[in-house]
């Protein structure tokens, strides 16, 4: 979700890992600019220096992570090789139908490109697996534990898990599309507890939602029996980026939050290449957003296939934070609601913190999928607590679908 559609960011994580396997470039190769900054390849003695800076750069950051996200790591690598290797004979395989001498220039450019990708991941599988194996490093005797302190008294933090997540929600961006006046009835008939309206993208107050803010949003849900909750895409700058989304909590009192990372929080970033930077927002986010406010309910909202995007989700659980997986199988075939649950458990999420989220927004660039399959599908998964992306975009039928699905029971509160 964000400004730019949730289509685009939600296909911009896909396309970030997938499009270039083998079967897409035969095709798109020719079509496709050469990259601005390609060079020839090197010396053997200047690409000597260059993979082994390679692997100490590599090195430094698997020292940086715990033993869960080195195992997790060791698999994307596995990955990134794999798909390395999908593109050098997808290059060369272009090389045969080049039917001029410029063609076959560009495409043997493609080649040396796609070669040097695959040494690039050569040097880091070996690094990881040379870092793996080697001994622990000894380090000085440990000191005599200190007396035990004393317990601190319990805070009320929310619990994981927290009642607002169990129950069935719908996002908002554009209020003045959603008016609560409008939206009431909608939510009441299909039996929706929640709304969570857009309330910033980084650093950009959504001006719309201020004002419906303004004018007793919330207040008129609130009389109708209905929470609301803000939603924020996460951008570039962590820090005030948290400290913005407090302050309008704050503000306007919302009920809770839910934060939108996705590409720029992920480890291996748009360019394909690992990121210690994008990886470290997540804990960056969590422990400014927590400073200002420990105890209010919320969630983050990504990618569908946890076991497929290398954020920091440990940073995200360990925050009080539920995961709201954005499971559009009208997008992408990866998506489906049941194979998000698996994933979200194997990536560590406990099932009863996953709440996902179906996409329904009138389209997708896969398919139009009837409400009536998400919700067949969330019955399937053992998840409970679901949303719906976006509510001022579902038709009659979305919302005929949502309310028999939770009239059925078994996938909300």
């Amino acid at each position: 979700m964000a400004a730019t559609s949730s289509v685009n960011r939600s296909g911009q994580m896909f396309l970030a890992r997938f499009s270039q396997v083998a079967d897409r470039a035969v095709a798109t190769v020719l079509r496709t600019p050469a990259p601005a900054a390609y060079e020839p390849r090197p010396p053997a003695w200047t690409e000597k220096g260059r993979l082994d800076q390679v692997k100490r750069e590599y090195v430094a950051y698997l020292r940086q992570l715990n033993p869960e996200h080195r195992a997790y790591e060791g698999l994307l690598e596995e990955l990134r090789l794999r798909g390395a290797k999908d593109r050098v004979r997808a290059a060369k395989a272009a090389l045969s139908p080049a039917a001029s001498e410029a063609d076959r220039a560009f495409a043997q450019q493609w080649v040396l490109a796609a070669e040097s990708e695959v040494r690039t991941e050569y040097a880091r599988t070996a690094a990881f697996k040379a870092f793996q194996s080697a001994p622990p490093v000894a380090g000085p005797a440990p000191r005599p534990a200190p007396p035990a302190a004393k317990p601190a008294p319990p805070k009320d933090r929310p619990k994981p898990g927290a009642p607002v997540w169990k129950e069935p929600g719908v996002f908002v961006w554009h209020t003045g599309a959603f008016p609560a006046d409008h939206a009431i009835p909608k939510l009441q008939a299909a039996g929706i507890k929640w709304v969570a309206v857009q309330i910033a993208d980084g650093m950009t107050v959504n001006t719309e939602v201020e004002e419906a803010l303004r004018s007793g949003y919330i207040q008129k849900m609130r009389a109708a029996g209905i929470k609301v909750g803000f939603w924020g895409v996460n951008r570039l700058e962590p820090e005030p980026e948290a400290r913005l989304a407090a302050e309008q909590v704050k503000k306007w009192g919302a009920d809770f939050y839910i934060a939108n990372a996705e590409i720029e929080y992920k480890y291996t970033a748009a360019d394909g290449k690992p990121s210690a930077e994008n990886f470290s927002r997540s804990r960056r986010w969590v422990a400014e957003f927590r400073k200002a406010l420990p105890d209010l309910p919320a969630a983050v909202s990504s990618y569908g296939r946890a076991d497929m995007a290398d954020l920091d989700w440990n940073a995200w659980r360990k925050a009080d934070f539920d995961y709201l997986p954005q499971t559009y199988e009208n997008e992408f075939d990866i998506y489906d609601v049941r194979e998000a649950a698996r994933g979200a458990v194997k990536a560590g999420w406990a099932l009863d913190r996953v709440h996902p989220t179906v996409g329904l927004w009138g389209g997708g660039q896969k398919r139009l999928v009837p409400a009536g399959e998400y919700m067949a599908e969330l019955r399937e998964a053992g998840t409970v607590g679901f949303s719906s992306y976006l509510a001022e975009q579902m038709s009659e039928a979305d919302w005929a679908g949502l309310a028999e699905g939770i009239r059925r029971g078994g996938i909300a509160r």
